[in-house]
Parts: structure tokens; C-alpha cells; sequence
């Protein structure tokens, strides 16, 4: 089997592992910090472990020194190189490369998308909080310390509520979280186990 097929089995099946056990021992607890440390570490071992070469570490054999005498003859043969050929395996890794690529282009046009409303908002102070304030009908979302909000979608008690709730997404850094958890789907895109735990990492980060 391809090494790289080998990786992404073991990330994969690594991610599944982490969510399975999330879903059962972490999933209730309201410790949200210690989840978002868990995911994060989660998603950086089920990436660094299949890495390394625990084989040869630990069921490494005695390599034994031998001198092996082969004829001058056999240097005489000559081999017709076989010529390549198109199977299974080549499909998949065009299936999967196309589908990095795909996904990564989709989050190209997210980053975009997101610049070109960077561009379009207007920097104001709200309840003494620097926000960007956007004209058309959004959600609020925060990315990396900036607010984007329409207030006049919302009355004053909702525009506290909301601008609190992104101070804390912000000072707790939740848009590398966000970030990296895309980051991980684009390598393991075929994996719906990840689509989980992406959307625990994103039901997490919400609190």
C-alpha cells in the first residue's frame, strides 16, 4: 500500500479514536477549556504520530552482516522495464488530490469572501469595544480580534450580549482553532469522523 495512503489511515482512524472518546467522557463536561486542549492536541498528534518510526523503534531486528556473492553472469541479464500501469491505486490518489484541491480552493474563496467584507466594513467604537461594522445583514462573527456586526439588526440588549460574547472568542483565541480545524479537513476531506469533530470543536469554541 502507498505511504501516503498508510498516513492517512492512521490520522484518520487516530481523529476517529479522540472523537469516539470525546463523545463519550468529554462531551457533557463544562470544562470548555480543557476541551479546546484536547481537540487541539487531538488534532496535532493524529497528524505528528503516523510520522514517526515507532516500527523501527521498537520491533527494529538485528541487522546481521552478510556477504553474498552474486555471479557475473547475472550482471549480463537484461531486465525489459515494465511499462506503467494505471490501477486502483493511482485513481485514488487523483480522487484525493482533487479533492485537497477542491477544498482548498474552497477555503480560498472563504478567505476572500471574508477580506472583501473586511474591506467593505467600517471601523467604529460600540459599548467602548472596537468593532467593524458591516451595512448588509450578517451574522456576528469575530476573526482574529475583529468583531464584524450590523448593529442595526439588533436592539441594545442583544448588541451588549453579542459584543460580549465576541470579546471572549478573541481573548481566548478561537480563530486558530477555526483555522485549523480547516486546515485538518482539507488533508482528511473523505473522513466524516472529522466532520464531527470539527462540529464539536466549533460547539466548544461557542461557549
Amino acid at each position: 500500500m502507498s505511504p501516503l495512503f498508510v498516513y492517512l489511515l492512521k490520522a484518520s482512524a487516530t481523529v476517529f479514536i479522540l472523537w469516539v472518546f470525546y463523545f463519550l467522557c468529554l462531551r457533557r463536561l463544562t470544562f470548555h477549556k480543557l476541551n479546546r486542549y484536547f481537540f487541539i492536541t487531538g488534532m496535532m498528534v493524529s497528524f505528528l504520530w503516523p510520522l514517526l518510526p515507532l516500527e523501527d523503534w521498537f520491533f527494529k531486528a538485528p541487522q546481521i552482516s552478510q556477504v553474498v556473492y552474486i555471479p557475473v553472469s547475472a550482471f549480463m541479464l537484461q531486465f525489459k522495464p515494465e511499462p506503467p500501469t494505471f490501477g486502483i491505486a493511482q485513481f485514488l490518489k487523483i480522487c484525493y488530490i482533487g479533492g485537497v484541491l477542491f477544498m482548498l480552493v474552497r477555503l480560498g474563496i472563504q478567505i476572500f469572501s471574508l477580506r472583501n467584507i473586511f474591506k467593505r466594513s467600517e471601523k467604529q467604537v460600540i459599548q467602548d469595544v472596537d468593532v467593524r461594522v458591516v451595512k448588509e445583514k450578517i451574522n456576528p462573527f469575530s476573526f482574529f480580534g475583529q468583531i464584524f456586526l450590523n448593529p442595526l439588526n439588533h436592539n441594545a440588549t442583544e448588541l451588549e450580549a453579542i459584543i460580549e460574547h465576541e470579546k471572549v472568542h478573541n481573548h481566548r483565541a478561537h480563530s486558530i482553532d477555526i483555522l485549523l480545524s480547516e486546515l485538518v479537513k482539507i488533508v482528511l476531506w473523505f473522513n466524516n469522523s472529522f466532520k464531527l469533530d470539527r462540529k464539536s470543536t466549533r460547539l466548544n469554541s461557542s461557549h
